[in-house]
């Protein structure tokens, strides 16, 4: 019998999961997860309900607590999906859905924030313009929803919403605001100036504070609905990727974080922003207080490799296939020699990410050839994917960032023959993940410190995590992809001029 645990909350982009790590062994003891309906009303345009993600923490904790000992429950943190703010009246009720990170129907404004602000914006908040930020979302509103602004008075992230939820209680931290493009990452706190430059009321925005600070305790009404202690302290917490920094101990120096959720993020620690990355990569606030961490994006990352399968093994659910089926196709794809028989594989499906972030680009195969398996096509995709990571890796260490080894984690992690073809395209040691789920780690590991069960995040992350299995370059393969690789961003530039030209 474990003798207490801290629970973790995710917001994630699809689901919500609740998990419990248990003291001593830090181990993840239970779980649940809940999906929630993504809504698509218009091209460009993605979009959730935050009252789903209050319905998916509801059944989340109620079904978590039936597994553990509620009573022994310690602290909770919580982590969320990025930039997709929440809009509350003065009564705290929900005014319209939440643009998520990949709702793109502010392109007009976000090209001409560029033309505009890009300078001022770059000095001010780390980043060039790009629709995934808060910013150009809210100038959207400003534009075509003029109303629900005039109404708003409190504006939030989604863990900031849950915990508000649970406790009463109003606060965010700076890995959420990093995220708007409305944080100054040099003074650490709101920019009130560029709020008043675009007319946007400081006064909507919630008090920044540490992400391991107690940020409220479970209320009388919470304890008795979902059967958590009342009383209970609920760490401030973080966005999912920098509590997933914490969760892969890539908070640390020389350590490269590579998430392959839905997209894949290429994740490194800075002590400071660096103006060489500005428009290619994204600077955002580390959970270490005073640090940055830098993230390439990779928008079809376990996406893509989804969809490749969806399309060359006829799945309509990927999620479904049995274990036998997945290992035949790994085994498959692992006789597959570098460069997939002469075929290339564009990964661009919903345009392509850093360093380019450019949206008309689209997805491609070429070379082709009716001779060409299944097996093949599908390591054509995992190749593109990789070679498309490994592009943000290269910026990195064009300009001298120490990169040791890579942590490789969530869902895509479990392809053990993707996980080895990372490690031969970059030419570096990979580990992958004994937890997969590196942001609800990460929360947890927040909430420890909270609770005392740590003196700080870097301690927590170097005690706790772990990495279950080792894969090393192999040299033959890895001086054949340094070949292909050209092959690679020759295709891509060469087609990003034609795919300019149609767009």
């Amino acid at each position: 019998m474990e003798d207490s645990y801290i629970i973790a909350i995710d917001i994630g982009t699809s689901s919500t999961k609740c998990a419990a790590l248990a003291k001593g062994s830090y181990q993840i003891a239970a779980s649940a997860s809940y999906e929630y309906a993504t809504h698509y009303p218009y091209k460009h345009w993605i979009e959730q309900n935050p009252e789903d993600w209050w319905t998916a923490v509801q059944k989340g904790l109620n079904t978590l607590c039936t597994k553990i000992d509620a009573e022994k429950v310690e602290a909770i943190g919580l982590s969320g999906n990025m930039s997709a703010l929440v809009y509350l009246d003065k009564n705290f009720q929900v005014l319209r859905n939440s643009m998520m990170v990949a709702d793109t129907r502010s392109e007009i404004i976000t090209n001409r924030l560029r033309e505009t602000r890009k300078a001022d914006l770059e000095e001010r908040t780390g980043n060039s313009p790009i629709e995934a930020f808060s910013l150009p979302k809210l100038l959207w509103l400003q534009e075509y929803e003029p109303e629900i602004l005039a109404k708003t008075a409190y504006i939030m992230s989604p863990k900031d919403f849950i915990r508000f939820r649970l406790t009463g209680e109003l606060k965010s931290d700076r890995t959420d605001a990093g995220n708007t493009m409305l944080y100054n990452i040099h003074d650490q706190q709101w920019d009130r100036g560029l709020m008043e430059d675009f007319h946007i009321d400081p006064e909507k925005f919630l008090p920044l504070v540490s992400s391991m600070e107690e940020g409220g305790r479970i209320s009388a009404a919470v304890a008795e609905a979902m059967r958590v202690k009342e009383g209970t302290p609920v760490a401030v917490g973080g966005a999912d990727i920098a509590c997933s920094q914490a969760g892969t101990g890539s908070i640390q120096q020389g350590v490269l974080q590579v998430t392959l959720s839905s997209s894949a993020q290429i994740v490194v620690s800075l002590k400071e922003v660096d103006a060489r990355l500005y428009g290619k990569v994204t600077h955002h606030p580390s959970v270490v207080g005073g640090e940055v961490y830098a993230m390439g994006t990779v928008f079809s990352g376990g996406f893509g490799a989804e969809w490749g399968y969806k399309l060359i093994y006829g799945s309509e659910d990927s999620t479904r296939i049995d274990k036998k089926r997945m290992t035949a196709i790994e085994k498959e794809i692992q006789d597959v020699p570098p460069g997939s028989n002469g075929l290339i594989f564009l990964p661009f499906l919903t345009g392509s990410g850093s360093p380019h972030f450019q949206s008309y680009e689209n997805g491609t195969f070429l070379g082709l050839r009716a001779s060409h398996t299944k097996a093949e096509m599908f390591h054509a995709v995992l190749e593109g994917i990789s070679f498309h990571i490994y592009e943000s890796i290269e910026l990195y260490q064009s300009i001298d960032i120490p990169i040791e080894t890579i942590v490789i984690g969530a869902g895509g992690s479990n392809n053990r023959a993707w996980c080895q073809m990372i490690s031969n395209i970059c030419n570096l040691p990979v580990g992958k993940l004994g937890n997969h789920d590196a942001s609800p780690l990460g929360a947890a590991l927040l909430a420890s410190v909270t609770a005392g069960w740590f003196d700080d995040i870097v301690t927590a992350s170097r005690t706790v995590v772990k990495t279950t299995e080792k894969y090393h370059p192999e040299l033959v393969k890895t001086e054949k992809y340094r070949n292909l690789y050209g092959k690679y961003k020759e295709a891509a530039l060469t087609l990003r001029e034609l795919y300019k030209k149609w767009a």
